[in-house]
């Protein structure tokens, strides 16, 4: 039998399946994606209310006029237990490091299944961190530990405990972090601390790298994101090589992150050849990276450090309105989460060992404002 626009019965029946098939599908997709908002909406609107207040200057300047450790901890709105001897920096160390893990640890269990991944990536930069401190302590039993991820307290006690570096390194074999250290421990020159370093950061990239396709919604923000961090990595790989080569012989320049990025490789070359620091700045000042290294002091290496911290911190900011429906308030709060526990760490040190209220601020990490 025949409709009247000349298609069967069969066929007629056949697309209208179809079309309801279709219709279902884009149904249930529907739902799906009314689900993953809320989800966003509530997940973004908590992180909100968290807040980090400490890398605002309204919050974080005031703390420069405190006059001990313990009137410090006193006015800090959060729950670091630094119990009662805070002259000991130690103390201190150990109270903040715990803090930002278990911060952390909260985000990961907390945060909805598609931002769950890049969450878990970027604790990895705390293992890492944790990690790098713990190699340059070889030997020192009696040092604090701070584990977090994979890198749990018996782990910090073995590499601790271990006679020397290349020991303490196969500590690490099959661990998440062995397959970029395999690479030091073949290459020609042997480990190095600084060769470390760099294994341990590669790590870092590799695995916040693969976050980027495993959400269609967040795609763009994390690929944003993972080029900031691709960025950070060469700048300070290639001030480092500038500072070596000034106190040394000179060396073949190590190897750059290529696999993310928004500085061109020529520009990268141009910067590991300048002549020193001040030449390094004003490469850097031709491109939109420049604001970020304005009046930069160049006579003290550590202040690029800060600057590299403060140009991820805005970076950050600027993702969490960019994506703010989706995965920039996530990356905004685990950033300045970092960034906070930088500031606090540098304001009791400076009441500790006495250090000058403007050399203080000039190394705090803040979010840009008047």
């Amino acid at each position: 039998m025949t409709g009247i626009l000349g298609m069967s019965a069969g066929v007629a029946a056949a697309l209208g399946a179809a079309g309801l098939g279709l219709g279902t599908a884009l149904s249930v997709y529907g739902v799906r994606k009314l689900i993953q908002i809320g989800q966003f909406s509530y997940h973004n609107s908590r992180l909100s209310t968290l807040g980090n207040p400490y890398v605002r200057r309204d919050e974080v300047l005031p703390l420069l006029e405190m006059d001990s450790p313990v009137t410090l901890a006193k006015s800090l709105n959060t729950d670091l237990e630094t119990g009662d001897n805070l002259s000991e920096f130690r103390e201190v160390d150990r109270a903040l490091y715990s803090s930002l893990h278990e911060r952390m640890e909260d985000l990961r269990r907390d945060s909805p299944s598609s931002l769950r991944p890049i969450v878990e990536a970027y604790l990895c930069r705390f293992e890492g961190e944790e990690l790098k401190r713990l190699m340059r302590l070889i030997g020192n039993r009696s040092e604090p530990l701070f584990p977090v991820g994979w890198l749990d307290s018996d782990v910090e006690r073995t590499i601790l405990a271990a006679e020397n570096i290349p020991s303490a390194l196969e500590v690490l074999e099959g661990q998440p972090v062995s397959g970029r250290i395999s690479e030091v421990i073949k290459g020609e020159n042997g480990p190095t601390l600084a060769s470390i370093d760099d294994a341990i950061d590669r790590y870092v990239l590799d695995e916040i790298r693969e976050t980027r396709m495993m959400s269609f919604s967040s795609r763009r923000g994390l690929s944003t994101f993972f080029d900031m961090l691709c960025d950070r990595y060469n700048i300070h790989l290639a001030v480092r090589s500038l500072l070596k080569n000034e106190i040394s012989e000179p060396e073949s320049p190590p190897m750059i992150y290529s696999s993310g990025g928004t500085l061109a490789p020529s520009v990268m070359e141009q910067i590991f050849d300048a002549a020193g620091l001040r030449e390094a700045i004003s490469i850097l000042s031709s491109t939109h990276m420049g604001p970020h290294f304005k009046d930069l002091d160049t006579s003290d290496p550590y202040s690029f450090e800060v600057a590299l911290d403060r140009m991820l911190l805005q970076g950050a900011v600027s993702l969490s309105y960019a994506f703010s429906s989706t995965v920039g308030p996530t990356i905004r709060y685990m950033v300045s989460k970092e960034m906070e526990q930088k500031n606090l760490r540098t304001l009791f040190f400076a009441l500790i060992y006495g250090w000058d209220a403007e050399w203080t601020k000039a190394r705090l990490v803040l979010e840009e404002g008047p």
